[in-house]
């Protein structure tokens, strides 16, 4: 919900820096990578942006009728591949320099890739089993999944369908705590994320169109270290009727929500809220939309059963196929609520800033990659008039974050276990330039969270669960010849409580080479430097690896 900026005194400076880092990184792309452009052709088919553009586009870019209806479908693709790493490291533990040890981490990690997209089944994703040895067993042995899988099953053509998605990740136990880099089992949780969403859609005429869907998820932790507490599960469950009409030039929607979210036996962390939504459009012309937004809202805790009116506005504005703006504002009882997405990407060049603030509690977010996009669909973005098919391109950009060292971890910002209703503040820019030699990406983050007093248990201090998060982070890969690369990553972040003297700081390097032995194994050699600060310690943790690693595809 969107066009208004958070607390000027805590995200008006990150969000200024955003923004300029964004006009002069973009700006400057086109002559940065001009050696790599090529000729443009169409967005992705079946996308809002190909359908109501189409007329817009320049003759080289529109493609023809037979050329979309081949598009639209591949082949069913399995991939199969094998990484080994053999990682010297000064501290395995990467807590105190006191406590920590060197040891020396042998990973073997297996991994499936499945994709296609057939008329009525898509699925696209990638799991790895990463099995985790100590040789001198100063930690324990895990073997620690992780990956993503999104499906759509359309059941009834135009009318009945299903979405589902699957994911592993490894999150840190504390947002205070080392993040650090590769697998470890130290003060981190396995978090897995399951999603079903049946849903009715269908297309009434040319202007109406009719959505009914129910979405149910569960999210579970399992503690990578013997040392950590047990977790309850998550559980969210969202219900949403929608009746739509595009504006022509007047339009709008009407819509009802409901959606729950906690953890299991913690009554507590329950937050239910109903809400009742109209929007009134007017289209100014083909690629801008202004509406009015109204509504009514119940909200419940397990300490608060209140209803109220909220109200606002929305801009929606897409000049071309490759920019984009949408910025919604409300005003709740709770304060402002506004989410703003601009994008804008090109041939060798992509960008996006998004800003949010939402009333919500962490089992509804967890399991959701973190506020804002992930590497691996900056680069796809990049790469959309080179493969509009997007299960072709998501495959293309996989083996390109293998190949030339990047990191595809979407864990920048770190998602807060948390027994309390918060409302969640953040703004994200990314960044990415991509030429036939160089590959840079910029990401810079901002996420505040703040329990709400009213909303929560009044004898339980909520200090411990407010935090403020920064995070910047800038990866580069440089091609030296057609099989070898040279990569580094620099990463910096700052966790605080705000009103309090409590703050962590880590800053981590790392740089490698990467060479093609074949078409399907690859090499890697690289080294790494993690410096953590904690101002509450008298020692600051840090830690030294090297690394070698040999991965095959089959």
């Amino acid at each position: 919900m969107a066009t208004m900026l958070p607390e000027p005194s805590r995200l008006a400076a990150p969000s200024a820096l955003a923004l300029a880092a964004l006009a002069l990184l973009l700006g400057s792309a086109p002559a940065w990578a001009q050696q790599g452009r090529g000729p443009a052709t169409s967005a992705a088919p079946g996308t809002a942006a190909a359908t109501v553009r189409e007329l817009q586009l320049a003759p080289q870019e529109a493609a023809s009728e037979e050329e979309l209806i081949r598009q639209q479908y591949r082949p069913w693709n399995l991939q199969l591949g094998l990484d080994a790493t053999v990682t010297a490291t000064s501290n395995s533990a990467y807590t105190s320099n006191m406590d920590g040890s060197s040891d020396t981490l042998l990973v073997l990690s297996p991994w499936v890739r499945v994709t296609g997209m057939g008329p009525r089944l898509r699925l696209n994703g990638e799991f790895q089993l990463d099995a985790v040895k100590y040789t001198r067993e100063t930690q324990s042995d895990r073997v620690l999944p992780q990956g993503a899988l999104n499906g759509n099953l359309m059941v009834v053509e135009n009318w009945l369908g299903v979405d589902g998605a699957l994911m592993a990740q490894q999150t840190r136990s504390d947002p205070f705590f080392a993040q650090g880099e590769g697998p470890s089992t130290s003060g981190k949780y396995t978090t897995t994320h399951a999603r079903l969403s049946p849903y009715l859609e269908r297309e009434l005429n040319a202007d109406w169109t009719a959505l009914a869907r129910t979405e149910v998820s569960r999210t579970r932790f399992d503690a990578d270290d013997d040392a950590l507490a047990d977790r309850a599960s998550a559980h969210g469950l969202h219900h949403q009727v929608r009746l739509s009409r595009r504006p022509t030039p007047f339009g709008g929607l009407v819509e009802a929500h409901y959606e729950k979210s906690g953890y299991v036996g913690e009554p507590t962390s329950e937050l239910t809220q109903k809400r009742g939504r109209a929007l009134l459009s007017y289209a100014l012309h083909r690629q801008l939309v202004i509406s009015g937004i109204g509504g009514r809202e119940a909200t419940r805790t397990a300490f608060t059963d209140r209803t109220d009116s909220f109200g606002g506005g929305q801009v929606d504005w897409q000049p071309n196929v490759r920019t984009h703006l949408l910025a919604t504002l409300e005003h709740h009882f709770f304060g402002p609520a506004w989410e703003l997405s601009l994008s804008h990407r090109g041939p060798t060049y992509a960008g996006l800033l998004s800003m949010q603030r939402e009333l919500t509690t962490s089992a509804n977010s967890l399991g959701i990659l973190p506020f804002g996009a992930s590497l691996k669909g900056l680069l796809g973005s990049i790469m959309t008039t080179r493969y509009p098919n997007e299960v072709e391109r998501d495959g293309v950009v996989q083996d390109m974050l293998r190949e030339r060292g990047l990191s595809g971890s979407e864990g920048l910002s770190q998602d807060l276990y948390a027994l309390a209703v918060q409302v969640r503040q953040a703004l994200s820019a990314r960044m990415a330039l991509m030429g036939p030699r160089d590959t840079m990406v910029l990401f810079l983050d901002v996420i505040k969270y703040t329990p709400e007093a009213w909303a929560n248990d009044p004898l339980v201090s909520l200090s411990i669960d407010a935090n403020l998060q920064r995070i910047a982070e800038l990866q580069y890969s440089h091609r030296m010849t057609r099989l070898t690369s040279l990569d580094a990553a620099l990463r910096w972040a700052r966790t605080t409580t705000p009103g309090s003297d409590r703050s962590t700081t880590e800053t981590s390097l790392r740089a490698g080479i990467n060479s093609r032995l074949s078409p399907q194994t690859t090499a890697t050699l690289g080294l790494r430097h993690q410096l953590l600060n904690v101002n509450t310690s008298s020692e600051d943790p840090k830690e030294t690896a090297l690394y070698l690693g040999l991965g095959h595809r089959f």
